[in-house]
């Protein structure tokens, strides 16, 4: 696995620990290149201390090295784009040492940097790998109020295109997370033989329906006719700006959106 997160980080940083858990209990020996964790604060971790090389075995069947990046998680384009670019590199000088060996690699493509460092595994040691795409690039970054247009915008534009394109067609399978993101990718010319649809699943022992309990929510929203909630990362990538106007618009229909989470701009 080849991933710029990884456990003890929360949220989306914990879908590759959820596989790497899964795979090792079907009996799979999985290796795990990391960075250090640091999301969604951006410092590392209590208990870490950046170096070269630092091997873990947190669960049976599972090794961990992770290597040195620059930590940062805040609204700043450029310390973000150093953030990523700091664990593509570091993790470029271990991949083939750790991973070439490996029958396959799975590579979390968010950011897109790290796809990046999979393609010389797939060119020099002929391994496949799997692209599991959760945020759709450029898009998403192009998306978000983190690059104002202009010549900036142009030309991450530009960079970001060509490197996704190149790893999409040196992988050997696509997963998106969506329909969408299916026919998005295959009008930007990626072949469908080589994508698949894997939604993002939930385990239903521990989520799902409940009765309302209002002696939760905040007082102001105890009382509206219809509640509304958003729960995730608050970012420039949410948008979240849309949800808050569509209902500031719906006003009179007496609609409360409350917002659970935690990022850059809670």
């Amino acid at each position: 696995m080849l991933t710029q997160w990884f456990d003890p980080e929360p949220g989306p940083a914990a879908v590759p620990g959820v596989l790497a858990r899964g795979l090792a209990g079907r009996g799979h020996g999985v290796r795990v290149l990391t960075g250090f964790p640091n999301y969604p604060r951006g410092t590392v971790y209590d208990g870490y201390r950046q170096r070269v090389r630092h091997v873990e075995t947190p669960s049976p069947g599972v090794e961990v090295r992770r290597v040195p990046l620059y930590p940062s998680h805040d609204g700043s384009a450029v310390r973000r784009a150093v953030n990523y670019l700091s664990f593509a590199g570091s993790a470029a000088t271990q991949v083939s040492s750790y991973l070439g060996a490996a029958d396959a690699v799975w590579v979390y493509n968010s950011p897109a940097t790290t796809s990046a460092v999979a393609r010389p595994l797939e060119r020099r040691r002929k391994r496949p790998y799997l692209l599991h795409v959760r945020d759709v690039w450029p898009d998403s970054v192009l998306g978000s109020n983190m690059l104002r247009t202009g010549l900036a915008h142009r030309m991450a534009d530009g960079a970001l295109t060509r490197l996704v394109s190149r790893t999409y067609d040196a992988a050997s399978i696509i997963a998106v997370t969506s329909p969408g993101q299916l026919d998005l990718l295959r009008s930007r010319g990626v072949p469908r033989e080589k994508l698949r649809y894997v939604p993002v699943w939930a385990d239903e022992d521990i989520f799902y329906p409940r009765p309302t309990d209002r002696s939760l929510l905040p007082e102001e929203a105890s009382d509206a006719s219809l509640i509304l909630m958003y729960a995730g990362a608050m970012g420039h990538v949410q948008n979240l700006e849309t949800a808050i106007r569509a209902v500031a618009a719906a006003e009179d229909l007496d609609v409360h959106l409350v917002l659970v989470g935690g990022g850059v701009l809670e």
